[in-house]
């Protein structure tokens, strides 16, 4: 029984600089997973500060070298099965997994995350780096390597719309606000209604402070060169209610440089569930709120620590003891019952031009992006 223990990545894409941990599993044997699609998941490392990725022991930086660090430092936590030695459904990347930290897995235990899930039946470490045990990660050795997220929060225009709420329909460039007194809240324009992202639009919010979400935020999808961009950029944490059900867009939760104590305060982190917006979770909540899917369908989040919430839907728990590789593909995860989170970092996220810039429409974003080729890692 993993109580005290989330879903979780940190720092990763899904990205979690720290670790990626499922939190609060209600009963013995429901072991709740999440998929996700489009990218790596990359976890471990810090932010950069002051243009400085800074990797000293004596730093923040998040591995199994920290002074009085685990394996699980910089890893990722999750639920997933095998059979034998190959991937049998559960917590997963369609690609990579790349870990400063632990990929953990053990199989007795149903604990794990696998990758490339875009091969359904694949070993379970197929592209894990560095495949140490058990199911991998580590991928530094035993020499740090520099792996810090940008400054995205240094990004902030100098010039400004201040704001309360995010409202689509005036929305044509970004924004800041300050959490100072209570969280900025995204919020729609009434009715519970989903806040919808129109053709066009690139929209950064900046939050000094703590962010909280309390209804979806979906892209209106229309062409290939009118694609809008929505960030949420929170020097904080990241709330999201438990009604949410789908978030389109680039979420990032960053530590506060004033804050002395950024490993142990809530502080950078994001959560997938959550009753409030400041007060601590506590680990019997989603027994009763989080029994509904996330579907983050074009977009990613970006944090210290992700802690993944989401125990299933109202029908049925999600579990691990359920789930199969046919769950590996897209469609077949959006359509699925069982799982409780899906990530897809979905061409919307590239094309078009990058989230932040000064236009405010992408239609006039100079930076367009004519092709992209991936290729395979090189070594």
């Amino acid at each position: 029984m993993r109580v005290a223990t989330p879903k979780k990545f940190g720092v990763a894409l899904l990205s979690a600089m720290f670790t990626l941990s499922l939190l609060g599993t209600v009963h013995a044997d429901q072991r709740p997973y999440f998929k996700t699609f489009g990218a790596d998941v990359l976890t471990g490392g810090w932010y950069t500060q002051s243009g400085i990725c800074d990797t000293a022991t004596s730093s923040n930086y998040q591995d199994p070298l920290i002074a009085g660090g685990t394996d699980y430092n910089g890893g990722i936590q999750a639920y997933a099965k095998t059979s034998g030695t190959n991937a049998a459904g559960g917590s997963s990347s369609q690609f990579a997994a790349i870990a400063l930290g632990l990929i953990e897995g053990v199989s007795a235990n149903s604990y794990g995350f696998y990758s490339d899930g875009a091969t359904a039946g694949a070993n379970v470490s197929a592209l894990s780096f560095a495949d140490s045990p058990t199911w991998g990660g580590k991928f530094q050795g035993s020499v740090r390597q520099s792996h810090c997220i940008p400054d995205y929060y240094g990004k902030k225009p100098t010039t400004t719309v201040a704001a309360g709420t995010l409202n689509n329909s005036t929305v044509t460039n970004a924004y800041s606000a300050t959490g100072v007194g209570a969280p900025f809240a995204v919020t729609g324009t009434g009715g519970g209604s989903d806040v919808t992202i129109a053709a066009g639009k690139v929209i950064t919010i900046y939050v000094d402070g703590n962010a909280y979400i309390d209804r979806n935020i979906v892209y209106q999808l229309d062409k290939a060169d009118d694609v809008p961009k929505f960030a949420l950029v929170a020097k904080g944490s990241i709330y999201i209610d438990p009604a949410v059900t789908r978030l389109d867009g680039v979420y990032v939760a960053q530590v506060d440089p004033a804050d002395a104590t950024p490993m142990t305060s809530d502080d950078g982190n994001i959560w997938d569930c959550h009753p409030n917006n400041t007060n601590p979770v506590l680990y019997t909540y989603p027994t009763v709120n989080c029994r509904s899917k996330l579907t983050v369908k074009n977009g990613a989040f970006i944090a210290k620590q992700i802690n993944l919430l989401r125990v299933g839907g109202p029908g049925a728990a999600s579990d691990v003891a359920s789930a199969n590789t046919g769950e590996d593909t897209l469609s077949t995860a959006y359509g699925s019952a069982n799982i409780a989170e899906v990530f897809n970092y979905s061409p919307a996220m590239v094309i078009d031009g990058p989230f932040f810039n000064s236009t405010g429409n992408a239609a006039t974003n100079s930076l367009k992006t004519d092709s992209i080729i991936s290729l395979p890692p090189i070594f």
